[in-house]
């Protein structure tokens, strides 16, 4: 394009967004208004070209109207949604001549279009606030994530913020989860098969939320272009998912299984009665019998207690000191019977529900009292504030987890020893209770022996 470029006052004054670009989709040179159109530097416009600002959808139906054009032609006109640095699309009307070699663009908002988008963004923001939810866009061809408003509201983000790469979004999820977020992202991308998954999600200041992710591959040509999808806090509605009918059903059944094993195990008494000196043979049955009772017995009630767990309770600021106080009352006498040695440092105020958070406490250390190993048992509850959350560790110098068993240890009638008492519903209790308050636990071993057990709590 011979000369100099029109000057700041003249383009100031047109509607138009002026640009000289080339067919390779870079810009050559840019007007003053497309910085506020699109709310985005200048630095960045021409560092990633016009064609990166298209929606992926656009792209191929711009660059086939430019194949037309030619000095001798007549201008071309093709509409295309571009990237606003707000994290949404605005349709805009370009005219696209060629002159002295060069592609100009003579771009103006599509009225229409404009319209029906500023409603829709404003549809948007309302919707996103009021349910907590955010969506956003990867552009595969360069990796860049586009978010709306309340993406950055979900992660506790400033808004004045870079975008995140696809890698750092995915980085943004919890270290346990990020290899099925990933998976399922990599799916999506490569194969478009659609997303729906369930995740950690840690916010800025280091709070954990539960997010659902509902995605779905954007196509263009036939291939995979890009992703799009809806981020949906569900952390509050957890617990109400974990179907109440369910547990209700759970709890009646065990509630009735009672008086039936109650039932057997007088029948044996009174047999036992009856025979007066039963034979070395009868006597093993009947102990059997009655050995079976209990266990029956133990069983229900660790049930109803589980069920118990899952109930929505009232909530609110409790201080942990006090209850391991409380704890520890309970379990003197097998602290001393065992020579164990507890130490508790200084814990804080979480949010949860004194009864349950007492229950959490009392099958962790049970637990670590009974698997102590041949020494006395050493147990340390400790706590520290990190990102946002109240952290508190749990630690002994027992055998350990098994290592392919550190999730499987939280479901219930699942055994660390199947040779040792117990229902196998101790840890399942403890994490039903902590996801009731909307705290979470994990398991694993100490590098230098003995497992620790993390719990992660909202400040109170």
């Amino acid at each position: 394009m011979n000369g100099p470029p029109p000057s700041s006052a003249l383009l100031a004054a047109l509607r138009e967004l002026v640009a000289v670009v080339g067919r390779d989709g870079t810009f050559a040179w840019l007007g003053p208004r497309w910085e506020d159109e699109l709310r985005t530097s200048r630095d960045h416009l021409m560092a990633q070209g016009w064609l990166w600002y298209l929606h992926p959808a656009d792209r191929q139906a711009a660059q086939d109207a430019l194949a037309h054009v030619d000095a001798d032609g007549p201008a071309v006109r093709f509409e295309a949604r571009w990237a606003h640095g707000d994290g949404h699309w605005v349709a805009l009307s370009t005219v696209a001549v060629e002159r002295d070699g060069s592609l100009v663009f003579a771009t103006t908002p599509a009225v229409d279009h404009r319209k029906a988008s500023i409603r829709l963004d404003r549809q948007l923001l309302l919707a996103e606030s009021l349910m907590e939810m955010g969506s956003f866009y990867m552009d595969l061809r360069t990796m860049k994530v586009h978010w709306t408003p309340g993406m950055y509201a979900l992660h506790k983000r400033d808004p004045g913020q870079p975008e995140p790469s696809g890698p750092e979004a995915i980085d943004a999820f919890h270290e346990e989860d990020r290899g099925r977020v990933g998976a399922a992202v990599m799916r999506c991308a490569r194969a478009g098969v659609p997303m729906d998954f369930e995740a950690r999600l840690v916010r800025e200041d280091g709070e954990e939320r539960r997010v659902r992710t509902v995605g779905a591959a954007e196509m263009a040509g036939g291939e995979v272009v890009g992703v799009f999808g809806v981020v949906h806090d569900v952390t509050d509605s957890a617990v109400r998912r974990t179907l109440a009918s369910a547990e209700q059903l759970v709890y009646s059944a065990a509630h009735d299984l009672k008086q039936p094993v109650r039932t057997i195990r007088s029948y044996a008494q009174l047999l036992r009665a009856e025979l007066g000196a039963p034979t070395e043979r009868q006597g093993l049955w009947l102990d059997r019998i009655e050995e079976g009772c209990d266990r029956a017995a133990a069983r229900i009630e660790g049930t109803l207690s589980l069920a118990k767990a899952g109930g929505a309770r009232p909530v609110g600021p409790i201080a942990l000191g006090r209850v391991l106080e409380r704890v520890l009352e309970d379990l003197s006498e097998h602290i001393r019977e065992t020579g164990a040695v507890v130490e508790v440092g200084e814990l804080p105020t979480v949010v949860g529900e004194e009864a349950g958070l007492q229950q959490v406490f009392l099958n962790l250390l049970s637990n670590a009292l009974r698997f102590r190993g041949d020494q006395p048992p050493r147990i340390q509850v400790t706590s520290e504030h990190r990102r946002g959350r109240e952290v508190v560790w749990v630690a002994d110098r027992g055998p350990g987890l098994p290592e392919d068993q550190t999730e499987s240890i939280f479901k219930p009638f699942v055994r660390l020893d199947a040779d040792a008492e117990g229902t196998g519903l101790g840890l399942a209790i403890v994490r039903r209770v902590l996801d009731g308050c909307g705290a979470t636990v994990s398991g694993a071993n100490r590098p230098d022996g003995g497992a620790v057990f993390t719990l992660r709590f909202r400040p109170g």
